[in-house]
């Protein structure tokens, strides 16, 4: 009994160490805003950008040791997911974001798949050409890539890309052409 006395302090120090460490690293108000160019986003300062090269659209992917989160934006991305609906723990359902329907679709993948993670959220932005995807460890983890792609903010919401890859309103009428964001 006496050395539990002696050493209560410390386990309460660890416990509470643990616990603050643990809260802060996925804590909302310390993320930090990513500028995309035609749109942004928040997410966990410990998520790092790493290289990677899309081949007809502008792509980005973070890491860090719970999650990789990628998006891809361009005129093939951001079309339904109904075709990953055979896959193993499938849930899907479409919310608006940004003024824009979006689904959110949360599978489990194969180990034989090439994925860091078996565990993915994908959000695909109908319409809008941009697809982001997160790659999770734990399924826990999918919480914190919704509130990522709850997060996405256009800079002008009424343009897409489009199959010849510029941008173009979204509603009927004159379009507007831009240059499509380069590659950071």
């Amino acid at each position: 009994m006496a050395v539990f006395e002696r050493n209560i302090g410390r386990w309460l120090c660890v416990i509470f160490i643990t616990v603050l460490t643990g809260c802060a690293t996925h804590s909302t108000e310390r993320w930090g805003l990513y500028d995309a160019g035609p749109f942004s986003f928040s997410m966990p300062p410990n998520l790092k950008k790493t290289e990677v090269h899309g081949i007809d659209s502008y792509c980005s992917q973070f890491t860090n040791q719970d999650m990789v989160l990628i998006f891809d934006y361009g005129a093939y991305s951001g079309g339904p997911m109904n075709n990953l609906s055979k896959r193993k723990v499938y849930h899907s359902h479409v919310e608006t974001i940004a003024g824009h329907n979006v689904q959110i679709v949360t599978l489990d993948v194969d180990e034989a798949s090439g994925n860091r993670f078996k565990h993915l959220a994908e959000a695909g932005f109908l319409g809008i050409g941009l697809t982001m995807a997160a790659e999770c460890r734990t399924e826990s983890e999918y919480d914190y890539a919704v509130k990522i792609f709850r997060s996405v903010r256009f800079k002008k919401p009424d343009e897409r890309f489009n199959t010849s890859g510029t941008m173009t309103k979204a509603s009927k009428g004159p379009c507007a052409t831009i240059t499509p964001p380069d590659n950071r």
